[in-house]
């Protein structure tokens, strides 16, 4: 699918990956990211593969949409899909584990921002503690920075509490 239209966001792989550089360029900046996202609570692991996203709308009703996985934490989920989701909605987030198992996640919406074309990236507050060993192996979660310590841009590492 290199050349072919991703099918849940229309872009082409070279669209893709030159959407991530720039994300990952901004990132460095934390002030341009909403509240939601500064917290610093816990430490987002990159997670590049598609997953399914089910909405429970209002009238409770819901909706069912591929999406494609940014990344993940004990807290949430990071996802980009097609269309704006409001915060506060209600949804779940079906995940495939290591072994190849699916699971679904429930939380809310934080945030969503719009990035280009139709593509927003999303960002899921998880009711329960996401047990992050069904998704990452061992050396991904040992590159996670000791709890409390936060990471500068320069590679320092800071207490949680200076920022």
């Amino acid at each position: 699918m290199s050349q072919g239209k991703l099918r849940s966001l229309g872009l082409s792989e070279t669209e893709w990956a030159s959407m991530i550089s720039a994300l990952e360029a901004q990132k460095k900046s934390a002030d341009r990211l909403p509240q939601e996202r500064r917290d610093g609570a816990a430490h987002r692991f990159p997670l590049d593969t598609y997953g399914g996203l089910k909405l429970v709308l209002p009238d409770y009703r819901s909706t069912s949409h591929k999406v494609r996985i940014r990344n993940i934490s004990i807290g949430g989920v990071g996802f980009f899909h097609n269309a704006f989701v409001h915060r506060g909605t209600r949804c779940y987030v079906a995940l495939r584990t290591l072994e190849g198992h699916g699971t679904a996640v429930a939380g809310e919406v934080t945030w969503c921002r719009f990035l280009s074309n139709s593509t927003h990236e999303i960002g899921v507050r998880c009711d329960e503690e996401i047990d992050l060993t069904q998704f990452l192996d061992a050396e991904a979660l040992a590159s996670a920075p000791a709890p409390g310590v936060q990471e500068s841009d320069d590679g320092t590492e800071w207490p949680a509490d200076a920022a």
